[in-house]
């Protein structure tokens, strides 16, 4: 059922199993667990599989070796064969000795939450930064579970050179063989980041930017698109956008605005993937303005804008200037659900972003942000500093200009970090 032991097959019809238990950290009630589900089930169809049936089981006591009791799983095995399930799916992480019980008891192929998400990731991944943080964390997803998957490595092993007898003396040779890659591969993006973080103090210096942050399929890249005019990804699937994408928001303001289009939030996210996660959502790190797009839509907009909350604090971003967007209000049933929102939210905004309108203005809500956050100073120019003058055009907001008999007066509007990095310093007047 797996490509090499890892990869998914496309043809693969899937179950999904989950349970009900205070002891399973985001399955603690029926609601949690429903949701948990339903959220798997559009990461099922984001791989493009087919879906069987889906299972749940009240727990009080989590088995150790397999979750779920060997009467349950063995029901579970019957019944997804019956419907042509050849996949089962757990709803939370399993480790190397579950997924092996599992897959001997019920004789289906076994995989995790987890694993389904890695799959996205790198089917999704562009940038040569994503395409290594995800490499990383699939090599560490592997490798304690080598016993539950050994077997593919061997084949894709190639011209390493090295051969080892079966059994646990292989599986020791494939750990070292993940352990070296992984440090390869730490090195590689070490040298992406710092080039990555080398572009960001440029980008620092000449303009200003904001982030689209949050829950995946919340309608960012939608919004992008109609905020830049450009043609980025736009698809009804979770984790269509992972790389983070930078367009000019505004070109004829001084400084320039970026728009930055980050990866989407969601909920319990496996403990394997968490810091390469938040690697992919460090572009947030650099935005002077965090706007969060929330999905109202949704009937668990509430808990998604409490994840995007939790994860910027995670990040150490919380404390950013915020704007919330509350997104999809042409797909609202209840239309007081979007007035009612909004005055429980203060300052937030209802759009849809296929409302050119809605659009519009949240577009020069954004730059008037960013402008009324600009400082406004007095200048005097001599004539003789063409250089100054010239910098005044080009980087400032010019309020008034007026010629006098050995230079120019001005009052502009501009950013402090603009003006403390060029020479108009040595013109400010008193005021």
């Amino acid at each position: 059922m797996l490509e090499n032991e890892f990869h998914i097959d496309q043809q693969s019809v899937v179950s999904l199993v989950s349970v009900i238990s205070p002891r399973m950290n985001g399955h603690t009630t029926e609601k949690e667990s429903e949701d948990s589900l339903y959220e798997l089930g559009e990461l099922v169809r984001t791989l493009g599989l087919e879906q069987g049936e889906s299972y749940t089981q009240h727990l009080k006591k989590i088995n150790a070796g397999t979750i779920l009791g060997r009467g349950k799983l063995e029901e579970i095995a019957t019944s997804a064969k019956e419907g042509g399930s050849s996949l089962l799916v757990f709803d939370f992480e399993l480790t190397s000795g579950q997924i092996k019980n599992i897959k001997k008891i019920t004789g289906l192929s076994v995989i995790d939450r987890c694993h389904i998400i890695l799959e996205i990731f790198s089917l999704h991944a562009r940038t040569k930064e994503a395409k290594l943080q995800i490499e990383i964390a699939r090599m560490q997803y592997i490798l304690p579970r080598l016993s539950g998957f050994w077997g593919h490595l061997g084949r894709q092993r190639g011209g390493i050179g090295v051969k080892g007898g079966e059994g646990e003396q292989q599986i020791e040779l494939d750990r070292r063989i993940i352990r070296e890659r992984v440090e390869h591969l730490k090195r590689q993006l070490t040298a992406v980041v710092i080039s990555r973080k080398e572009q960001k103090k440029r980008r620092q210096k000449v303009a200003v930017t904001a982030a689209l942050v949050g829950y995946t399929n919340s309608g960012k890249s939608s919004i992008m698109n109609r905020l830049c005019q450009v043609d980025m990804l736009e698809e009804d699937k979770l984790f269509a956008t992972l790389d983070s994408s930078y367009r000019m928001l505004n070109p004829d303001t001084k400084p320039p605005m970026i728009m930055i289009d980050t990866v989407g939030f969601i909920s319990n996210l496996p403990n394997t993937l968490i810091d390469g996660f938040k690697t992919t959502l460090e572009s947030a790190l650099e935005a002077d303005l965090l706007v969060i797009i929330c999905d109202i839509s949704d009937p668990n907009y509430l808990k998604h804008l409490e994840v995007t909350h939790s994860v910027l604090q995670e990040l150490g971003v919380g404390e950013k200037d915020q704007l919330v967007v509350f997104n999809k209000k042409d797909l609202l049933t209840d239309r007081f659900r979007g007035k009612i929102v909004q005055r429980q939210h203060a300052g937030s905004v209802l759009v849809s972003s296929f409302d050119s309108n809605d659009m519009q203005q949240l577009k020069a809500d954004i730059i008037d942000y960013f402008l009324n956050k600009q400082t406004h100073y007095e200048l005097f120019i001599p004539y003789s500093d063409g250089a100054a003058h010239s910098v005044v055009t080009s980087k400032t907001n010019i309020l008034k200009r007026t010629p006098m008999e050995k230079g120019i007066f001005y009052r502009v509007r501009v950013p402090d970090f603009i003006l403390e990095k060029s020479v108009l310093t040595n013109y400010l007047t008193l005021t």
